[in-house]
Protein backbone atom coordinates (compact mmCIF):
# COMPACT_ATOMS: atom_id res chain seq x y z
CA UNK A 1 0.00 0.00 0.00
CA UNK A 2 0.90 3.62 -1.06
CA UNK A 3 0.52 6.53 1.28
CA UNK A 4 0.84 9.62 0.81
CA UNK A 5 1.11 12.20 3.65
CA UNK A 6 0.50 16.18 3.20
CA UNK A 7 1.52 18.74 5.37
CA UNK A 8 1.55 22.16 4.70
CA UNK A 9 3.08 23.74 8.01
CA UNK A 10 6.38 25.40 7.88
CA UNK A 11 6.74 24.77 11.36
CA UNK A 12 8.69 21.86 13.25
CA UNK A 13 6.39 20.96 15.87
CA UNK A 14 4.53 17.89 17.70
CA UNK A 15 2.50 17.65 14.93
CA UNK A 16 4.94 17.37 12.24
CA UNK A 17 7.12 14.89 14.37
CA UNK A 18 4.25 12.81 14.74
CA UNK A 19 3.74 12.37 10.75
CA UNK A 20 7.35 11.21 10.45
CA UNK A 21 7.24 8.91 13.63
CA UNK A 22 4.31 7.52 11.88
CA UNK A 23 5.94 7.54 8.22
CA UNK A 24 8.75 5.63 9.56
CA UNK A 25 6.95 3.09 11.25
CA UNK A 26 4.83 2.54 7.73
CA UNK A 27 8.27 2.13 5.58
CA UNK A 28 9.44 -0.26 8.63
CA UNK A 29 6.10 -2.62 7.59
CA UNK A 30 6.71 -2.22 3.58
CA UNK A 31 4.50 0.35 2.83
CA UNK A 32 5.23 3.05 -0.02
CA UNK A 33 5.44 6.28 2.32
CA UNK A 34 5.94 9.89 0.81
CA UNK A 35 5.99 12.91 2.59
CA UNK A 36 4.70 16.21 0.82
CA UNK A 37 5.55 19.69 2.21
CA UNK A 38 6.62 22.95 1.00
CA UNK A 39 9.88 22.97 -0.36
CA UNK A 40 12.39 24.32 2.93
CA UNK A 41 10.01 23.01 5.69
CA UNK A 42 12.02 21.71 8.68
CA UNK A 43 9.66 18.35 8.66
CA UNK A 44 11.65 17.30 4.89
CA UNK A 45 14.76 17.64 6.63
CA UNK A 46 13.72 15.55 9.28
CA UNK A 47 12.17 13.00 7.37
CA UNK A 48 15.20 12.67 4.85
CA UNK A 49 17.60 12.27 7.78
CA UNK A 50 15.57 9.29 8.42
CA UNK A 51 15.81 8.34 5.21
CA UNK A 52 12.05 8.50 4.12
CA UNK A 53 10.88 9.76 0.65
CA UNK A 54 10.48 13.27 0.49
CA UNK A 55 8.18 15.81 -1.93
CA UNK A 56 8.74 19.53 -1.95
CA UNK A 57 5.80 21.28 -3.03
CA UNK A 58 5.65 24.96 -4.07
CA UNK A 59 4.32 26.87 -1.00
CA UNK A 60 1.83 26.28 1.96
CA UNK A 61 -1.44 27.54 0.38
CA UNK A 62 -4.04 24.47 -0.37
CA UNK A 63 -5.26 26.80 -3.64
CA UNK A 64 -2.13 27.40 -5.52
CA UNK A 65 -2.30 25.92 -8.81
CA UNK A 66 1.05 24.68 -7.92
CA UNK A 67 0.28 22.29 -5.03
CA UNK A 68 -2.48 20.98 -6.54
CA UNK A 69 -0.58 19.96 -9.64
CA UNK A 70 2.25 18.67 -8.06
CA UNK A 71 0.20 16.48 -5.40
CA UNK A 72 -2.10 15.30 -8.06
CA UNK A 73 1.39 14.14 -9.82
CA UNK A 74 2.95 12.24 -6.93
CA UNK A 75 -0.66 10.49 -6.42
CA UNK A 76 -0.80 9.15 -10.30
CA UNK A 77 3.28 8.78 -10.80
CA UNK A 78 3.75 7.14 -7.60
CA UNK A 79 0.16 5.19 -7.52
CA UNK A 80 -0.99 6.17 -4.02
CA UNK A 81 -3.67 4.54 -2.62
CA UNK A 82 -4.29 6.69 0.75
CA UNK A 83 -3.66 10.56 1.14
CA UNK A 84 -3.06 11.46 4.42
CA UNK A 85 -3.60 15.01 5.67
CA UNK A 86 -2.04 16.13 8.99
CA UNK A 87 -2.80 20.26 9.45
CA UNK A 88 -6.03 22.48 8.12
CA UNK A 89 -4.31 23.73 4.77
CA UNK A 90 -3.12 20.32 3.58
CA UNK A 91 -6.84 19.12 4.78
CA UNK A 92 -8.15 21.60 2.27
CA UNK A 93 -5.83 20.61 -0.39
CA UNK A 94 -7.38 17.08 -0.06
CA UNK A 95 -10.30 17.50 -0.49
CA UNK A 96 -9.74 20.11 -3.31
CA UNK A 97 -7.88 17.07 -5.04
CA UNK A 98 -10.43 14.26 -4.15
CA UNK A 99 -12.88 17.02 -5.83
CA UNK A 100 -11.13 17.53 -9.15
CA UNK A 101 -8.33 15.03 -8.96
CA UNK A 102 -7.98 12.59 -12.09
CA UNK A 103 -7.28 9.72 -10.13
CA UNK A 104 -9.24 7.88 -7.11
CA UNK A 105 -7.83 7.97 -4.21
CA UNK A 106 -8.85 7.29 0.11
CA UNK A 107 -8.80 10.44 2.05
CA UNK A 108 -7.67 10.58 5.98
CA UNK A 109 -7.75 13.68 7.83
CA UNK A 110 -6.03 13.83 11.08
CA UNK A 111 -7.53 16.36 13.46
CA UNK A 112 -5.04 17.61 16.33
CA UNK A 113 -6.71 20.46 17.90
CA UNK A 114 -10.14 20.68 19.76
CA UNK A 115 -11.32 23.68 18.17
CA UNK A 116 -14.81 23.23 16.30
CA UNK A 117 -14.58 23.67 12.51
CA UNK A 118 -15.40 27.12 11.12
CA UNK A 119 -17.74 27.63 7.98
CA UNK A 120 -18.98 25.82 4.84
CA UNK A 121 -15.72 24.87 3.83
CA UNK A 122 -14.61 24.25 7.17
CA UNK A 123 -16.82 21.32 7.66
CA UNK A 124 -16.74 20.23 4.02
CA UNK A 125 -13.59 19.78 3.57
CA UNK A 126 -13.36 17.48 6.49
CA UNK A 127 -16.97 15.54 5.01
CA UNK A 128 -15.07 14.81 1.89
CA UNK A 129 -12.86 12.70 3.91
CA UNK A 130 -13.29 8.75 3.99
CA UNK A 131 -11.84 8.88 7.36
CA UNK A 132 -11.21 11.29 10.20
CA UNK A 133 -9.00 10.54 12.89
CA UNK A 134 -9.42 12.60 16.43
CA UNK A 135 -6.55 12.46 18.05
CA UNK A 136 -8.81 12.58 21.39
CA UNK A 137 -11.89 11.86 22.10
CA UNK A 138 -12.43 15.07 23.02
CA UNK A 139 -11.78 16.46 19.72
CA UNK A 140 -13.94 13.18 17.81
CA UNK A 141 -16.99 14.57 20.01
CA UNK A 142 -16.27 18.46 18.73
CA UNK A 143 -15.89 16.97 14.93
CA UNK A 144 -19.36 15.09 15.48
CA UNK A 145 -20.91 18.41 16.73
CA UNK A 146 -19.70 20.07 13.72
CA UNK A 147 -22.10 17.37 11.28
CA UNK A 148 -19.42 15.13 10.68
CA UNK A 149 -20.38 11.12 10.47
CA UNK A 150 -19.76 9.92 13.44
CA UNK A 151 -19.21 6.51 11.53
CA UNK A 152 -16.69 7.71 9.71
CA UNK A 153 -14.66 9.24 13.19
CA UNK A 154 -11.88 7.52 15.05
CA UNK A 155 -9.77 8.01 17.99
CA UNK A 156 -6.00 7.21 18.17
CA UNK A 157 -3.85 9.40 20.08
CA UNK A 158 -0.75 10.56 18.84
CA UNK A 159 2.75 8.35 19.82
CA UNK A 160 6.29 9.07 21.19
CA UNK A 161 9.39 6.89 20.27
CA UNK A 162 10.68 6.19 24.15
CA UNK A 163 13.83 5.61 23.20
CA UNK A 164 14.84 8.99 22.49
CA UNK A 165 14.37 10.45 25.95
CA UNK A 166 16.73 10.30 28.32
CA UNK A 167 15.96 9.73 31.90
CA UNK A 168 15.93 12.86 34.28
CA UNK A 169 19.45 13.93 35.12
CA UNK A 170 20.71 15.42 38.17
CA UNK A 171 22.08 19.29 38.19
CA UNK A 172 23.90 21.82 40.23
CA UNK A 173 21.61 24.30 41.91
CA UNK A 174 17.55 24.68 43.08
CA UNK A 175 14.95 22.81 41.57
CA UNK A 176 14.13 23.91 37.85
CA UNK A 177 10.30 24.00 36.65
CA UNK A 178 9.83 23.86 33.38
CA UNK A 179 7.32 25.00 30.37
CA UNK A 180 7.58 23.10 26.95
CA UNK A 181 5.11 24.94 24.02
CA UNK A 182 4.39 27.25 21.42
CA UNK A 183 4.39 30.84 23.34
CA UNK A 184 0.81 31.51 21.86
CA UNK A 185 -2.53 32.09 23.96
CA UNK A 186 -3.56 27.94 24.03
CA UNK A 187 -0.88 27.04 25.94
CA UNK A 188 -0.76 29.08 29.01
CA UNK A 189 2.18 30.88 29.67
CA UNK A 190 0.97 33.90 31.12
CA UNK A 191 -0.89 31.60 33.48
CA UNK A 192 2.21 29.78 34.04
CA UNK A 193 4.11 33.29 34.98
CA UNK A 194 0.81 34.40 36.96
CA UNK A 195 1.26 31.06 39.09
CA UNK A 196 5.19 32.01 39.57
CA UNK A 197 4.94 35.14 40.79
CA UNK A 198 2.47 34.05 43.25
CA UNK A 199 4.35 31.23 44.74
CA UNK A 200 7.63 33.49 44.50
CA UNK A 201 5.25 35.47 47.03
CA UNK A 202 4.70 32.47 49.51
CA UNK A 203 7.08 30.02 49.23
CA UNK A 204 9.38 29.45 51.86
CA UNK A 205 12.11 28.00 49.92
CA UNK A 206 12.81 30.65 46.97
CA UNK A 207 15.98 28.47 45.52
CA UNK A 208 13.85 26.89 42.05
CA UNK A 209 14.36 28.55 38.92
CA UNK A 210 11.96 28.23 35.89
CA UNK A 211 12.52 27.79 32.12
CA UNK A 212 10.67 28.45 29.14
CA UNK A 213 11.04 26.94 26.48
CA UNK A 214 9.71 27.38 23.10
CA UNK A 215 8.70 30.40 20.32
CA UNK A 216 6.07 32.08 19.03
CA UNK A 217 4.27 35.48 18.65
CA UNK A 218 3.70 36.20 22.29
CA UNK A 219 7.43 35.82 22.74
CA UNK A 220 8.11 39.75 23.38
CA UNK A 221 5.12 40.07 25.35
CA UNK A 222 5.72 37.34 27.76
CA UNK A 223 9.21 38.18 28.33
CA UNK A 224 7.87 41.53 29.25
CA UNK A 225 5.30 40.34 31.72
CA UNK A 226 8.19 38.36 33.51
CA UNK A 227 9.15 41.20 34.14
CA UNK A 228 6.80 43.03 35.82
CA UNK A 229 5.79 40.29 37.39
CA UNK A 230 9.29 40.78 38.89
CA UNK A 231 10.48 37.14 37.49
CA UNK A 232 13.11 38.56 35.34
CA UNK A 233 16.25 36.80 37.26
CA UNK A 234 14.33 33.68 38.17
CA UNK A 235 12.83 32.77 34.77
CA UNK A 236 14.78 31.87 31.40
CA UNK A 237 13.40 32.59 27.97
CA UNK A 238 15.51 29.91 25.67
CA UNK A 239 13.40 29.64 21.87
CA UNK A 240 12.71 26.75 20.33
CA UNK A 241 15.15 23.71 21.56
CA UNK A 242 13.98 19.96 21.08
CA UNK A 243 12.52 18.82 24.20
CA UNK A 244 14.21 15.79 24.63
CA UNK A 245 17.43 17.99 25.39
CA UNK A 246 15.97 20.17 27.66
CA UNK A 247 13.38 17.82 29.57
CA UNK A 248 15.89 15.75 31.19
CA UNK A 249 17.51 18.70 32.98
CA UNK A 250 13.84 20.04 34.74
CA UNK A 251 13.19 18.66 37.68
CA UNK A 252 8.91 18.99 37.35
CA UNK A 253 6.86 20.30 34.22
CA UNK A 254 3.88 22.42 34.06
CA UNK A 255 1.25 22.13 31.32
CA UNK A 256 -0.99 24.60 31.86
CA UNK A 257 -2.76 24.63 28.41
CA UNK A 258 -6.17 26.73 28.49
CA UNK A 259 -8.01 25.60 25.25
CA UNK A 260 -7.12 23.59 21.67
CA UNK A 261 -5.04 20.89 23.58
CA UNK A 262 -4.84 17.66 21.37
CA UNK A 263 -3.42 14.56 22.79
CA UNK A 264 0.14 16.09 24.54
CA UNK A 265 2.92 15.56 23.38
CA UNK A 266 4.88 17.33 25.99
CA UNK A 267 3.05 15.04 28.56
CA UNK A 268 3.87 11.81 27.46
CA UNK A 269 7.60 13.26 26.82
CA UNK A 270 7.65 14.00 30.79
CA UNK A 271 6.37 10.64 31.73
CA UNK A 272 9.35 9.11 29.31
CA UNK A 273 12.26 11.31 31.38
CA UNK A 274 10.64 10.80 34.40
CA UNK A 275 8.94 14.18 35.87
CA UNK A 276 6.74 15.10 37.66
CA UNK A 277 3.55 17.24 36.34
CA UNK A 278 1.30 19.27 37.03
CA UNK A 279 -1.57 19.55 34.03
CA UNK A 280 -4.43 21.78 33.43
CA UNK A 281 -8.36 20.00 33.20
CA UNK A 282 -8.57 20.10 29.77
CA UNK A 283 -10.69 17.32 28.25
CA UNK A 284 -8.04 16.36 26.25
CA UNK A 285 -5.57 16.08 29.05
CA UNK A 286 -7.70 14.40 30.90
CA UNK A 287 -7.66 11.51 28.65
CA UNK A 288 -4.23 10.98 29.20
CA UNK A 289 -3.52 12.16 33.18
CA UNK A 290 -5.01 11.36 36.30
CA UNK A 291 -5.20 13.53 39.41
CA UNK A 292 -2.71 12.27 42.08
CA UNK A 293 -1.76 9.08 40.39
CA UNK A 294 0.26 10.39 37.07
CA UNK A 295 -0.08 14.04 37.44
CA UNK A 296 -1.40 16.40 39.72
CA UNK A 297 -4.64 17.92 37.90
CA UNK A 298 -5.84 21.77 38.09
CA UNK A 299 -8.40 23.53 36.95
CA UNK A 300 -7.38 25.73 33.59
CA UNK A 301 -6.55 28.95 33.92
CA UNK A 302 -6.02 29.16 37.83
CA UNK A 303 -2.42 30.86 38.05
CA UNK A 304 -3.19 30.44 42.06
CA UNK A 305 -4.27 26.76 41.69
CA UNK A 306 -1.30 25.89 40.04
CA UNK A 307 0.97 27.78 42.59
CA UNK A 308 -0.30 25.53 44.86
CA UNK A 309 -0.14 22.46 43.05
CA UNK A 310 4.04 23.55 41.92
CA UNK A 311 4.68 23.97 45.69
CA UNK A 312 3.55 21.01 46.85
CA UNK A 313 6.00 18.91 44.48
CA UNK A 314 8.67 21.12 45.24
CA UNK A 315 8.21 20.01 49.09
CA UNK A 316 7.20 16.61 48.61
CA UNK A 317 9.82 14.51 47.15
CA UNK A 318 7.81 11.14 47.78
CA UNK A 319 4.88 12.74 45.71
CA UNK A 320 7.35 13.78 42.75
CA UNK A 321 8.44 10.06 42.91
CA UNK A 322 5.28 8.39 43.05
CA UNK A 323 4.05 10.52 40.12
CA UNK A 324 6.85 9.66 38.18
CA UNK A 325 6.63 6.17 38.37
CA UNK A 326 2.77 5.86 37.75
CA UNK A 327 3.77 8.27 34.72
CA UNK A 328 6.01 5.94 32.86
CA UNK A 329 3.87 3.17 33.07
CA UNK A 330 1.40 5.49 31.68
CA UNK A 331 2.71 6.32 28.80
CA UNK A 332 3.50 2.80 27.27
CA UNK A 333 0.09 3.00 26.05
CA UNK A 334 1.02 5.99 23.92
CA UNK A 335 4.06 4.71 21.90
CA UNK A 336 4.69 5.34 18.27
CA UNK A 337 4.16 1.79 17.50
CA UNK A 338 1.08 1.41 19.37
CA UNK A 339 0.25 4.56 17.25
CA UNK A 340 1.58 3.32 13.89
CA UNK A 341 -0.64 0.02 14.14
CA UNK A 342 -3.84 1.51 14.57
CA UNK A 343 -2.95 3.65 11.70
CA UNK A 344 -2.31 0.61 9.58
CA UNK A 345 -5.55 -0.88 10.92
CA UNK A 346 -7.29 1.99 9.83
CA UNK A 347 -5.40 1.74 6.56
CA UNK A 348 -6.57 -1.66 5.73
CA UNK A 349 -10.09 -1.15 6.42
CA UNK A 350 -10.16 1.38 3.65
CA UNK A 351 -9.18 -1.28 1.35
CA UNK A 352 -11.95 -4.92 2.66
CA UNK A 353 -11.12 -6.34 -0.76
CA UNK A 354 -7.56 -6.25 -0.62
Amino acid sequence: MNVLHLDLGREWRGGQRQVVYLARALAREGYGVTIAAPLGSPILLKAADQDLDVAPLPGRREWRPGNVLAVSSLVRERGIDVVHTHDAHSAALGAILKLVGPVRFKLVHSRRVSYPLSGWWGVEKYRLADKVVAVSAEIKDVLAACGLDEARLTVIHSGIDLSRYPPKAGHAGGPVIGLVGSLSPQKGVEVFLDALAFLAGRSEDLSWRATVVGDGRLERELIDRANRLGLAGRVTFTGFRESREVLPGFDLLAVPSVSGEGSSGVIKEAWAVGLPLVVSNLPSNLELAADEDNALVVPAGDAQALARALERLLAEPELCRSLAESGRRRVLDFTDQAMAAAYMRLYRSLFPER
